[in-house]
């Protein structure tokens, strides 16, 4: 079973930081969007971009998902991984293709059947890479 060492919310703050430095040097402070008990996520402020930040083993699962996406060809959002703890993802709200949900939303046939569309996708390519390699992971049953 995989040992996960979850960053606390100052060691992910610092992380970030570093991030910002090493990637976006023209950046002077992040702005907090949302802590969780395992992940930090910040608004890069001018770049539509957001990190998130967590344990190495929670990027590596999230970016198996992202793989899969891209493999199949799954639209999604922008996503590049910074380092061992750090992803960057496009901001949905400054975003020319994506946004985020809203209780309007709900009213509206076209976005629950969009969704009930990705969702579909999404699944048939996860199964075919369970077919294809029962754990492509090797790690994910025990996160």
């Amino acid at each position: 079973m995989v040992e996960i060492r979850e960053l606390t919310t100052g060691e992910r703050k610092e992380i970030a930081l570093r991030a910002l430095r090493e990637n976006y040097p023209q950046v002077n402070a992040l702005q907090p969007i949302g802590e969780a008990a395992f992940c930090s996520i910040y608004r890069v402020p001018g770049e539509g971009r957001v990190i998130k930040v967590a344990a190495k083993e929670r990027i590596d699962l999230e970016m198996v998902f992202y793989g899969i996406s891209d493999k199949y060809k799954i639209p999604g959002i922008d996503h590049q991984r910074l380092n061992d703890n750090v992803l960057c993802l496009e901001d949905l709200q400054t975003s020319s293709t994506w946004t985020l949900a809203s209780e309007e939303d709900i009213y509206r046939s076209g976005v629950g059947l969009a969704c009930a569309n990705w969702y579909d996708q999404f699944h048939k390519a996860g199964e075919a890479e369970l077919k294809a390699n029962r754990d492509p992971y090797n790690k994910s049953s025990q996160i």
